[in-house]
């Protein structure tokens, strides 16, 4: 078989006997349009950049890609995140991130260019080099929601979404996308994010069954998968404890977490080993009162029991550990100034490279956050709210704590 289309290689198929009918007589071709940029952020600790076309990674080389600071360019790397392989083996992207060595402040200019010598897998290059000032933003790199709601037939349900860190996820448009609408939908497939980087959704139950929903902001990596179960309404269900911080956030030693089930005359079991309540064993408890957050307790397992109706499912929740409640000095050579600020918290990591650098409020909330961060930093607080926050800065051999106070 040939094919043709404007703008493509022709192709041939193999020699294809028939009869029998030959069916599923599938073909790859190759577009010969030049590739180009179609989208770049750039951020504190990498410039993100997408192509129209699947690219050769040899080509997406810090030769090709770089950044321009305060007309220096400045050194880095460059790394794929969508690699794919075709059917012999060889590895394409459209998508890549060049990582400066240092951090560059938010709110500063940059001048982010793409060479035309880059290659897409067609051998194709741009047609000129892309070159764009950019202001360095804050970049949401997480996406928060419940792993499992229930609805029942007929019935609407409200859930609450949080993208962080929350500097960079107010003001930005959550999409919605349902695996099976017929099943469950949501009353917008857009929502813009509040000032505490959440969006409340209500879900529909349309029909019994399971679907999916699937969480995402328009331009950003970061998702977040939902699984919607509608119950019919003539079966009884026990319905699965939740807790007063959504699985995936981010905690400090100390906090506490609440367990809460609808159903009223539920009694809740949990587990803080990692092991299934549903095994009447030691390690699984009653429930009477707030689990305290340690350093060995950042994962509690739970499930509802109801006399003649059963258990719930488990329900699994997962705490990152980022801060503490007290200051901690570990005596390196990190300063943090000034603890007492009105818009700016400066870190400078004195020649280090720390693991990661959180912000968290009072309620355990990460409100910033940022990955292998050398050099010096600067964080915006001349948005977030008055009040006391905890600032961890994780190196290679310990942590720097220190609390700020945002007037």
């Amino acid at each position: 078989m040939k094919y043709e289309k404007d703008g493509y290689q022709t192709a041939y198929s193999e020699w294809l006997p028939v009869p029998p009918p030959q069916l599923d007589v599938n073909q790859a071709m190759v577009q010969m349009a030049q590739p180009e940029v179609t989208m770049a952020h750039c951020y504190p600790t990498g410039i993100e950049v997408e192509f129209s076309k699947y690219m050769k990674p040899a080509t997406l080389n810090s030769d090709n890609i770089f950044l321009t600071h305060d007309g220096k360019r400045v050194g880095g790397k460059v790394i794929m995140l969508n690699e794919e392989k075709d059917l012999k083996g060889n590895l394409f992207a459209s998508k890549a991130r060049f990582v400066p060595d240092t951090t560059i402040p938010v709110g500063d200019k940059v001048q982010f260019t793409v060479r035309r010598q880059v290659k897409s897998y067609a051998d194709m290059m741009m047609p000129s080099d892309f070159s764009q000032e950019f202001t360095i933003e804050h970049e949401v790199n997480e996406i928060v929601a419940d792993s499992i709601v229930r609805v029942t037939f007929g019935t609407d349900k409200k859930i609450v979404i949080t993208a962080a860190p929350v500097a960079a996820a107010v003001g930005k448009t959550l999409q919605v996308a349902s695996g099976t609408a017929m099943i469950a939908a949501t009353d917008q497939t857009e929502y813009v994010l509040d000032e505490n980087g959440q969006a409340e959704i209500t879900v529909k139950g349309l029909t019994p069954g399971s679907t999916a929903l699937l969480f995402s902001i328009k331009d950003y990596s970061a998702s977040a998968l939902t699984l919607v179960e509608v119950l019919d309404p003539n079966q009884y269900y026990v319905a699965e404890p939740k807790a007063s911080i959504a699985s995936g956030s981010e905690v400090t030693k100390g906090q506490q977490i609440t367990l809460t089930c609808e159903m009223p005359d539920a009694v809740i079991y949990y587990t803080l080993d990692g092991s299934c309540p549903c095994n009447d064993t030691p390690a699984r408890q009653v429930y009477s009162g707030p689990i305290t957050i340690t350093d060995n307790v950042t994962e509690i397992n739970a499930i509802a029991a109801v006399k003649d109706l059963g258990e719930s499912d488990i329900a699994t929740f997962k705490y990152h550990l980022h801060g503490y409640t007290g200051i901690a000095d570990l005596g390196s050579t990190v300063s943090i100034w000034p603890l007492v600020t009105r818009s700016h918290v400066n870190v400078d990591l004195g020649g280090q490279t720390a693991r990661s650098i959180s912000v968290v409020n009072t309620e355990g909330v990460r409100v910033f956050h940022a990955a292998n961060v050398s050099g010096r930093l600067t964080i915006d607080f001349s948005h977030r709210q008055a009040g006391l926050y905890i600032i961890a800065v994780e190196l290679p051999d310990g942590k720097v704590v220190k609390k700020i106070v945002k007037k």
